[in-house]
């Protein structure tokens, strides 16, 4: 199982690792090639390349499908969304210290990030460092999996050229409240 519900229950963030991450740059820049421009966005200032509605495509990586295949079985209740966040060089930025509105289930698959854990009592989406205060931070790699409850701030620094695989579990009823 991608991820065990006793363990994100109440809590900031889970890690886990998936082992069948099989792929290579080029591969993703043939599927990106092919994906359709209303769901492509190149994100010039911020030197990377946004993919949605990837969860509509019969070309997504196998591995992909069977994630979204189980997520959608175990929080039956909500939408799966699955985004790629791409950035081509090092310095490609991400956005800034933020919260989502929906539970994020982050898969990297090229390239390494550090991931980190905020906390703040500010009511805006996004924050400065200096309104918040690191809680956690680790070095993803290819395989490396964290899920982050919908509200939970987070911050994502590229340290390589690289692909992220984006699962939202989109929907009014927080998933944490249910498993089928």
């Amino acid at each position: 199982m991608i991820i065990d519900h006793k363990q994100i229950s109440n809590k900031k963030y889970y890690t886990t690792h998936c082992n069948e991450v099989d792929y290579n740059m080029y591969d993703f820049i043939r599927y990106s090639d092919n994906h359709p421009k209303e769901y492509k966005q190149f994100i010039d200032h911020r030197k990377r390349l946004l993919l949605t509605a990837m969860e509509l495509r019969p070309s997504t990586p196998h591995f992909a499908k069977k994630i979204i295949k189980k997520l959608k079985n175990t929080f039956h209740k909500n939408e799966i969304s699955l985004q790629a966040f791409v950035g081509f060089t090092n310095d490609s930025e991400s956005h800034s210290i933020h919260r989502d509105a929906m539970d994020v289930l982050y898969l990297q698959v090229i390239g390494n990030i550090n991931w980190s854990i905020w906390e703040s009592n500010s009511s805006e989406d996004a924050i400065e460092p200096d309104e918040g205060f690191c809680i956690f931070k680790k070095t993803l790699v290819p395989g490396d999996m964290i899920w982050i409850p919908r509200g939970t701030f987070h911050f994502i620094e590229p340290l390589t050229p690289r692909v992220g695989f984006s699962f939202g579990v989109e929907g009014t009823t927080d998933p944490c409240t249910y498993i089928k």
